[in-house]
């Protein structure tokens, strides 16, 4: 026998559901830069921009991007280097380069647009139920809906909901919320009912201290009536933090660097790095790598200050040092780059390390 389908319902109407987000959102929306247009690449842009960043660590990356690529025509001639160089410091690079090649799928299908097929967007790169969803209700007022984490968790405390949000339990919430759009109500406001849900995610049902008393839907939570909202939704463990060391190598030239680009990964792929052996400190045992590795036979000049820095999972620690080279770099894979430099895209932990030298 099959075990049972898991379906929610909300515990009111429809109506009164979304009659609560819409007056809400009205009195309660932030003036944000990604709405003051209804322009499909601004608004698709932006939701790349926020998957697992914070709106005001997003805000200055988008105005910038959007000042180098104002429009689809601007970023589909670029090259890829040159945006992931536009994008550095914003993390999660596979954004960047998921929106370059969609853009490029664009001008190539689409007549340099985003597509208004629900099934067309999904098959752009990087491009998902949410992000589909999130740019056609939007941007297009199509009835469709978007469950990312901050309306996976108002869910999880208003239908009290006491499993992982994976799975079945997800899917579910997906059809849920795909009949709520479809209401006449919600179709003819999806834009501002989909923006609601977010923000009172947000600013309201927030992950810790959620403000209850001013959430538009407590008086039919239930997590709210019986005080649990503190312990939903059930968290999924996370993977499993890494810890890695490395050694870099700063070789000056003037006012260039000896650096080379990663292009293998598994982490910082595509972008220009110092030279780096895995390693905790400088000592013979690293020189020596650096020599078997990339033919550099170095001294140190003087060591500096170690760097942290997390790429999702990856806790990384760097030990750089300004190091003398003795004798010709190899010519294969390695530039001499002045930091800064537009085309040459590099992580935020090089502008940390340089933090120290300019």
């Amino acid at each position: 026998m099959k075990p049972a389908k898991t379906t929610y319902q909300l515990p009111v109407p429809i109506e009164e559901f979304a009659q609560a987000i819409l007056r809400w959102y009205s009195r309660n929306r932030r003036n944000l830069p990604w709405r003051h247009s209804s322009d499909p690449y601004r608004i698709w842009v932006s939701e790349v921009m926020l998957q697992q960043t914070q709106v005001k660590t997003v805000i200055p990356y988008y105005e910038r991007f959007l000042s180098v690529y104002p429009n689809l025509e601007a970023l589909a001639q670029a090259e890829v280097e040159e945006v992931l160089d536009v994008w550095a410091g914003l993390g999660y690079y596979s954004r960047a380069r998921n929106l370059h090649q969609a853009v490029q799928k664009f001008v190539r299908e689409y007549q340099g647009r985003f597509p208004v097929e629900y099934e067309q967007a999904l098959e752009l790169p990087g491009v998902g139920r949410y992000s589909a969803g999130a740019v056609l209700s939007i941007a297009h007022g199509l009835p469709y809906p978007v469950l990312d984490g901050n309306v996976s968790r108002i869910l999880a405390r208003y239908l009290k909901i006491d499993k992982p949000m994976k799975g079945p339990i997800v899917e579910a919430l997906w059809s849920m919320l795909g009949k709520v759009v479809r209401n006449p109500l919600v179709t003819s406001r999806v834009s501002e009912f989909n923006q609601g849900l977010m923000e009172l995610g947000a600013l309201v049902c927030t992950p810790a201290n959620p403000d209850c008393p001013n959430c538009p839907l407590s008086q039919s939570c239930g997590a709210f009536r019986d005080q649990s909202q503190s312990s939903l939704p059930v968290k999924v463990r996370r993977s499993r933090v890494v810890e890695l060391s490395f050694v870099s190598a700063l070789v000056r030239m003037g006012s260039k660097y000896l650096m080379l680009k990663n292009d293998e990964g598994p982490f910082l792929k595509g972008f220009w790095e110092f030279p780096r052996v895995e390693g905790t400190r400088i000592d013979d045992a690293s020189l020596g790598r650096f020599q078997k590795i990339y033919g550099l036979e170095l001294s140190m000049i003087f060591e500096m200050e170690p760097v942290k820095h997390r790429i999702t999972f990856r806790k990384l620690r760097f030990q750089p040092f300004e190091a003398r080279l003795l004798g010709n770099p190899p010519i294969e894979g390695f530039s001499w780059i002045q930091i800064g430099n537009r085309g040459f895209p590099m992580s935020a932990y090089i502008r940390k390390i340089m933090e120290q030298v300019e």
